[in-house]
């Protein structure tokens, strides 16, 4: 399942996620790209994992009404697992 969010690059992967057409006008972008940092597939989906995770979480705070810079700062801003 976590495959669909993966792309590869070269040799490292990223994690890609289509932003749904709702919150497009709100984030500014139709998705987001975010480097996993590692060139290991199974590292990739757990981390893809955890990156799905904050931004379904991500969604449901905008949705009601969250404000956008503390979301996303605290989302993707992870360094390390």
């Amino acid at each position: 399942m976590l495959q669909k969010y993966l792309l590869l690059r070269g040799s490292i992967f990223y994690f890609r996620w289509r932003v749904p057409v709702d919150l497009r006008s709100i984030i500014g972008s139709t998705e987001l790209v975010k480097s996993l940092r590692t060139t290991d597939r199974l590292y990739a989906s757990v981390r893809a994992g955890h990156f799905l995770c904050c931004s379904k979480n991500s969604l449901l705070i905008l949705r009601s009404g969250g404000e956008l810079r503390r979301v996303f700062i605290n989302s993707y801003n992870i360094k390390t697992l």
